[in-house]
């Protein structure tokens, strides 16, 4: 029967400038401190058949500055374009990280994983984001993030341990109408390798895409959902602790289709209304 105190504290500040050609223009800054969950406190052994997890009692408060700027363009009949720029430090950050030890319980090493206080860590990161808009026929979403990130901490084994990264991830989504009766969507996501403290995973990317048809003045309405046709699903991870170096991969089918089937009845007089202004916003995506 244990109590503990954590004082947290998270101030922060936005300025905020629009124009009248519609340039949107922020900036701001905040400040956090967080602290350990009631999990990474306990120092129960959740047991596996060859690994536990267990919390840490020694964890204090992660602390967090972050600063953000960011401008955007808005277009009365093309959409809109944004460029933001973040960047944020800590101290005392908490990660979970994997590493082996002997146990007296099994009576062999094992794995084990137990959240610590980073001795610091940085990220920044660019983001640029765009929507085109063609009318009501032709919708296109673009998002993309590069980003730096830096760990630094002192682990239990005496030794000061660095890892950078820097990574790119992005999609692109398309809705089109090619006419009163069809619709199509597709859209696309992809990630480069990422690497934390002491754990790094692989290249990620899938792809969707769908169709919509309408008959009969919208009263019957067939669609057609198909997420991961080539079966691309992989996600692959190596850990580097000091004692436990691993590396697992998984792939499973994750391709699934979904088809509807849509039957309106009555007065559809307020919906044919609503319909062009709802058509060029892109529904699907």
């Amino acid at each position: 029967d244990t109590t503990m105190f954590f004082f947290t504290l998270r101030p922060n500040i936005r300025l905020s400038y629009r124009t009248k050609s519609m340039h949107d223009i922020s900036a701001s800054y905040s400040f956090s401190s967080s602290k350990p969950s009631t999990n990474s406190l306990s120092t129960f052994r959740d047991y596996e058949e060859e690994s536990y997890s267990v919390g840490n009692r020694n964890l204090e408060n992660a602390y967090t500055h972050r600063v953000g700027l960011r401008w955007s363009k808005f277009f009365k009949m093309a959409g809109y374009v944004s460029a933001s720029f973040n960047s944020s430090w800590s101290n005392n950050s908490i990660s979970s990280v994997m590493d082996m030890v002997y146990d007296d319980y099994l009576d062999r090493y094992i794995s084990f994983s137990m959240p610590y206080n980073l001795g610091s860590s940085s990220s920044q990161s660019l983001m640029l984001m765009g929507n085109l808009r063609l009318g009501a026929f032709a919708n296109l979403n673009i998002y993309t993030t590069l980003s730096h990130d830096m760990y630094a901490m002192d682990y239990i084994d005496g030794n000061h341990y660095e890892q950078e990264n820097t990574s790119l991830r992005g999609n692109v989504s398309l809705w089109s109408r090619f006419s009163e009766q069809f619709q199509v969507f597709i859209g696309t996501y992809a990630s480069t390798p990422t690497k934390s403290i002491f754990s790094k995973s692989d290249y990620y990317y899938n792809l969707n895409f769908g169709t919509t048809a309408n008959f009969f003045d919208k009263r019957l309405t067939l669609s057609l959902r198909v997420e991961d046709p080539f079966n691309w699903n992989k996600s692959e991870n190596s850990n580097f602790a000091p004692y436990l170096h691993t590396y697992s991969t998984r792939k499973y089918d994750s391709r699934f289709i979904s088809f509807s089937i849509t039957l309106k009845f009555g007065k559809l007089e307020l919906e044919n209304h609503q319909a062009p202004a709802e058509g060029g916003g892109g529904g699907e995506m």
